[in-house]
């Protein structure tokens, strides 16, 4: 069965010997809009010492591609879906390399 969390990376940060002396581990996931990498729990800036949540906190999965989708701290994907509907990446990128081809053809048939 497909899941959202099939081909979740892995994060690890060793600033040990740094002022920060910080390590962090955590699980990672890709928006499928975006391609943006989206930390799956929070964490705390080392160096501004803020909270940032992560995706198990606010964000959210498109329901048209069952991706994971970035949170109001990215690129804001979740509400451009909401919006203009799916937009995966893969598709947008399919989309360019069709349109590229077709042009590549009407300039070859036209001798250009």
């Amino acid at each position: 069965m497909q899941s959202i969390f099939n081909g979740a990376g892995y994060l690890l940060a060793d600033n040990s010997a740094s002022d920060w002396g910080t390590k962090e581990e955590d699980d990672l996931l890709g928006c499928g809009h975006c391609h943006a990498v989206i930390r799956k729990h929070a964490h705390t800036d080392p160096v501004t010492k803020r909270r940032i949540p992560g995706w198990l906190d606010e964000g959210g999965h498109c329901y048209v591609c069952n991706q994971p989708l970035c949170g109001p701290q990215n690129n804001n994907c979740r509400d451009r879906a909401q919006r203009h509907g799916c937009e995966a990446y893969a598709r947008v990128l399919e989309r360019a390399i069709e349109d590229n081809y077709r042009r590549e053809q009407n300039a070859k048939i036209l001798g250009i």
